[in-house]
């Protein structure tokens, strides 16, 4: 019991992990797009 307990915790935290890495991801990429845009119209 307690170790399928254990087990589903780790699973739930790779998880959050997960999206928590997407969305950090994401994020930059966004504003990496917005950095090349400004540096495209300060040219």
């Amino acid at each position: 019991m307690l170790f399928i307990d254990t087990a589903r915790a780790k699973k739930n935290s790779d998880h959050s992990n997960c999206v928590l890495n997407g969305l950090l991801a994401e994020l930059s990429q966004m504003y990496r797009d917005e950095r090349s845009m400004v540096i495209r119209f300060s040219i």
